[in-house]
């Protein structure tokens, strides 16, 4: 079984993110966006938890999220990756930005789901939580 500290879930994914900036034929000015944004769509899922980078910072809209429906539900769900994403291409259009912080927030939740309460990728339609371990 795989568990994650905070630590270990940013080193992850970061590391993740680099491989597959790999892929992408960006220019180095591209490239250092692309992470900023992708580094900040990892932190972006646990926004439902008013301890965590994003929480403190917006901290009414984080115990709202976590005391509605808790921790690793909403926000690490298909649902919210999809709201994500056309809120991204609204506000920023497809570009750079919205890849690095839809890569980031898909691989968060990718890497939740080697955790033990693993994560509701159907809310809210359903609870029904999914683990690789």
């Amino acid at each position: 079984m795989v568990i994650f500290d905070k630590g270990k879930h940013l080193l992850y994914g970061i590391y993740m993110g680099w491989l597959i900036s790999v892929l992408l034929d960006f220019t180095l000015l591209e490239k250092i966006i692309y992470f900023i944004s992708m580094t900040a769509g990892l932190l972006l899922p646990d926004i439902d938890m008013p301890t965590t980078t994003y929480g403190k910072r917006i901290k009414p809209i984080s115990e709202f999220i976590h005391r509605t429906v808790g921790h690793r539900t909403l926000t690490h769900s298909i649902f919210f990756i999809t709201v994500l994403y056309f809120s991204c291409n609204i506000a920023f259009g497809i570009n750079i930005v919205t890849t690095g912080l839809m890569i980031g927030s898909v691989i968060h939740v990718f890497y939740d789901l080697f955790t033990v309460s693993g994560v509701p990728l159907a809310y809210p339609i359903s609870h029904r939580r999914f683990r690789l371990h």
